[in-house]
């Protein structure tokens, strides 16, 4: 009798272990450079641009889909100190340890003119890189008002791949892992409609998601 009542506790509880909880934060370390005041004003600049595009994305991707929009509702912007990060190997070990995190930004505020600033963001996508060939998303784009859809579109890019990543992680329906590959490749196409042909990681990352798209959607072509 005792061993069909622990084969019944076990039986209640079995959905529960091993459950994993979605990802649910961006983690933003201050930048390098960002310490003169014009370049900390240009630091803000950048937080609203990444705030504001992850405040889209519950519009963008699920417009109608109660539900998956909940499943949204909880991604968020956490400010972190100073990068005191020597190696990438740290980054990794302290993305491990922090399970919440979909994927972590740091990167540099640079200037030759102190009049034009560019942003060099690393996203760091730890577990969730899958078919992208790096640990790290490099993007590389001036803070200027003429680019301000391009930095909120390949910021946005990453962040959409890491949320259908982390949706294929946890065993999500299908639909909802397409769905965010399907806005991603709308992104795609908005940035070389603007700019052209991608270059440098933004073209490993189209053909990343072209790769996930072919392999967990049956198509896609990044066009």
């Amino acid at each position: 009798m005792k061993w069909i009542c622990f084969a019944l506790i076990g039986l209640f509880f079995s959905p529960f272990i091993g459950w994993a909880a979605p990802k649910s934060q961006v983690a933003i370390f201050q930048y390098k450079g960002a310490s003169s005041a014009t370049s900390k004003d240009k630091f803000e600049v950048f937080q609203g641009i990444i705030e504001d595009k992850i405040s889209n994305l519950r519009r963008e991707v699920f417009q109608d889909d109660e539900q998956a929009l909940a499943y949204l509702e909880d991604i968020y912007v956490a400010y972190h100190d100073q990068d005191t990060f020597t190696r990438n190997a740290n980054v990794k070990r302290w993305m491990e340890n922090q399970a919440s995190v979909l994927c972590l930004l740091r990167g540099t505020i640079v200037s030759d003119d102190n009049l034009t600033y560019m942003v060099k963001s690393n996203f760091h996508l730890g577990e969730l890189k899958e078919y992208f060939p790096h640990d790290v998303v490099k993007i590389d784009l001036p803070i200027k008002i003429s680019e301000h859809a391009n930095t909120q579109d390949s910021h946005s890019l990453v962040i959409l791949y890491a949320l259908a990543m982390d949706a294929k992680r946890l065993g999500s329906d299908s639909h909802q892992v397409a769905r965010f590959l399907t806005s991603a490749l709308n992104k795609l196409a908005d940035i070389k409609r603007r700019s052209g042909e991608l270059q440098g990681d933004l073209a490993k990352l189209e053909q990343a998601i072209v790769q996930a798209s072919n392999e967990l959607m049956g198509g896609g072509n990044g066009s």
